[in-house]
């Protein structure tokens, strides 16, 4: 899962295979534009929310061990 993924190519570098699903999380304008040059597909989607809020944990499964990564956001959340 990457959280405030921007317009990061990572997802068509690394090419997970089908067994490992993948999540980008950013806001809604930023998944809009992303959806122009990134398509999703079995084991890739794209979740526009902000990442402060609890509401977009709902779509990622919990039955699967999971990495997160979040270069260049954390610094920015409010504590």
């Amino acid at each position: 899962m990457h959280l405030g993924c921007g317009l990061d190519t990572r997802i068509s570098r690394l090419n997970p295979p089908l067994t490992v699903s993948w999540f980008d999380v950013d806001y809604l304008q930023v998944i809009e534009l992303r959806k122009k040059f990134f398509v999703e597909k079995e084991g890739y989607k794209m979740i526009s929310s902000s990442i402060t809020s609890s509401k977009w944990l709902s779509k990622i499964p919990k039955n699967r061990p999971t990495t997160i990564i979040a270069e260049g956001v954390l610094e920015y959340i409010a504590r």
